[in-house]
C-alpha cells in the first residue's frame, strides 16, 4: 500500500509537468476508467484516514499495506495491474485530469451527503 500511495503522489506531481514524450501503450489488462476511479477514490480516503490518525506513517506500514490490498481485492485487482494501469493513465494527461476531476466530484458529492445528514 505504501508503494501505491507513493505512486499516486508521484504521479500527481509528474502528471502536472510531463509531456507527450512519456506516452505508453495501454496494457492488455487496463482497468476500466470507472473502476479505476472508484479504486483510486478508496485509496485516497484510506490515505487521508491514516494521515489524520497517525503522526508516523512509517510505523504503520503493515496496516496500510493490508488495507490497500483489501481495497484492490474489493475491485478484483492486483498491485501489478493497478500499477500498469496507473502508468498508462499517467501518460495520458487529459485522461488523468478527467479522472482527477471525477474523483473530486465524487468526493464532494459524498461530503455534501454527509453534511446533509448532520
Amino acid at each position: 500500500m505504501k508503494y501505491i500511495i507513493q505512486l499516486v503522489l508521484g504521479f500527481l506531481l509528474f502528471s502536472s509537468c510531463s509531456s507527450n514524450i512519456f506516452r505508453t501503450e495501454p496494457p492488455e489488462d487496463l482497468i476500466p476508467r470507472d473502476t479505476f476511479v472508484c479504486a483510486l477514490k478508496d485509496i485516497y480516503i484510506l490515505e487521508g484516514f491514516f494521515q489524520n490518525q497517525f503522526i508516523q506513517l512509517n510505523n504503520n506500514v503493515e496496516v496500510i499495506q493490508r488495507s490497500g490490498d483489501q481495497i484492490l481485492k474489493k475491485y478484483g485487482l492486483t498491485q501489478s495491474r493497478f500499477k500498469s494501469s496507473m502508468d498508462y493513465y499517467a501518460s495520458e494527461q487529459t485522461e488523468m485530469q478527467a479522472i482527477n476531476n471525477d474523483l473530486l466530484d465524487s468526493l464532494n458529492k459524498d461530503l455534501s451527503t454527509l453534511q446533509l445528514k448532520n
